[in-house]
């Protein structure tokens, strides 16, 4: 009742009518003459303390202010509905031209549904109708008036909060893997929350918690995910090594890649990836003998400017690629036994790589081919020697293959057709593998099952 009649005064616990108006007529009055643009910013103001930036994200209220911006993520909050059309465009292109976007993973777009958006409008209307009542001649000289009126503008100012985070709650970014733009809703916030909890929470928070649960966010990353990305893999088959800047610029650039927090979980992936032996790393590219210098299988600083370099093109001098299990092997000739007696030629210290050596049994045209399958990833592995010698019997009839497996391939086609004409011959072999390191988790990894030495 309070809340409906104009001209009604109320003394105790007793209510009458009065020739005065009430609050409720001066805040109607005052109703008519807010125009859109004061709604518009009261909105606004309101959202600006629901969504605030974060560490990660910087919120953007202008849509001609979403420039092409490779260093940081941001999310753009329209005080309007969007269709797919619209959405599509920000992600493309640069505001007000038609000029492409390049950096097309960095952007989220939070809006309102389109029915909930008229209850934020009231709302905000209620607000700023109270705000102008404030300063009314009829107000001012009555105590209880203000108090009552302040005791109203807080309630309106919550329930405004209330209306927008119960509005604005549609979100569309570019899925993972696909890249597309399909918008969808999300709860920003918990109706069990009261509302100084509401008022409290930093929504911005929530949509990144959002997107780290639909795999769109990540602090980090893993090797594969960087050397497994479509540019960066066809880079290193190309030019066997890419730039640890573009890989940045990449997943800024892909929709179809994950967001990343910063520049760090592509120099963390990397510092992983060399210490794994999964590529090489060099500041600046040597070429030598068809390779490029570069460190691999060690801890290394990553910095931008340097490049990772496929493993099988990875080039390392003697004492650079030296491990703890080098042997150390001293000569000393001695005379009677052809040793010169110059003491500049005493004695030498020669460094020799250890070897280990892996050898798989060949019984059977399927384990035959299984392994000539898996020898081609082996091959990637790096310093990689495999032998290859089958013999293949059928009615009296002996093939014998000793290969070097230089063209898998082709030998490949070789066992198809020998397969084919005696198919009931029996296999007996044996794949051997020299390699400079231990590389048995490797095999392991390939599903191989090989015997040392």
């Amino acid at each position: 009742m309070e809340r409906e009649f104009w001209y009604l005064r109320k003394e105790g616990n007793e209510y009458y009518f009065w020739i005065e108006p009430g609050i409720n007529k001066v805040i109607q009055d005052y109703k008519r003459e807010v125009t859109e643009e004061e709604i518009k910013n009261t909105v606004l103001n309101t959202l600006k303390s629901l969504f605030k930036d974060s560490g990660h994200f910087k919120v953007v209220w202008d849509p001609y202010e979403l420039d092409d911006d490779s260093d940081n993520l941001r999310i753009f909050v329209s005080l309007n509905p969007l269709t797919k059309d619209n959405i599509e465009k920000i992600m493309e292109q640069l505001p007000g031209s038609e000029k492409p976007r390049v950096y097309k993973n960095t952007l989220v777009v939070v809006f309102p549904d389109e029915w909930q958006l008229e209850e934020v409008k009231r709302e905000a209307r209620e607000v700023c109708a109270i705000k102008k009542a404030e300063g009314d001649s009829r107000i001012k000289p009555d105590k209880t008036k203000i108090k009552e009126l302040r005791d109203r503008l807080n309630e309106a100012e919550g329930n405004l909060t209330a209306a927008c985070q119960s509005a604005f709650v549609k979100i569309a970014y570019p899925k993972v893997g696909s890249g597309d733009i399909d918008p969808e809703e999300i709860i920003l916030y918990d109706k069990k929350d009261d509302k100084k909890s509401r008022e409290s929470k930093n929504l911005t928070e929530r949509v990144i918690s959002f997107l780290t649960s639909k795999g769109k966010f990540r602090d980090s990353l893993s090797v594969e995910s960087i050397i497994d990305a479509d540019y960066t893999k066809n880079q290193l088959n190309k030019d066997g090594y890419v730039a640890v800047r573009e890989i940045y610029d990449l997943f800024r650039k892909d929709r179809r890649l994950p967001f990343i927090a910063s520049g760090k979980a592509i120099i963390d992936a990397a510092r992983e990836g060399v210490a794994n032996s999964k590529f090489g790393y060099t500041k600046t590219l040597e070429r030598i003998d068809g390779r490029y210098k570069a460190v691999i299988g060690k801890k290394v600083s990553v910095d931008w400017d340097g490049y990772i370099v496929r493993k099988d093109l990875v080039y390392t001098e003697l004492e650079a690629v030296k491990d703890k299990t080098t042997e150390l092997i001293e000569w000393y000739p001695r005379e009677g036994v052809g040793a010169s007696t110059d003491d500049s030629q005493d004695s030498w210290t020669i460094l020799v790589e250890p070897e280990h050596r892996y050898s798989v049994s060949i019984t059977s045209f399927e384990m035959l081919k299984d392994l000539l399958n898996k020898i081609l990833i082996v091959k990637t592995i790096g310093e990689v020697k495999p032998h290859l010698s089958v013999s293949i019997e059928s009615g009296g009839d002996i093939f014998s293959i000793e290969s070097n497996l230089n063209d898998v391939n082709k030998l490949k086609q070789l066992i198809e057709r020998i397969k084919e004409a005696y198919s009931q011959g029996k296999v007996k072999g044996e794949l051997s593998i020299v390699a400079r390191k231990d590389i048995s988790e490797d095999l392991q990894q390939y599903g191989i099952d090989f015997k040392r030495g």
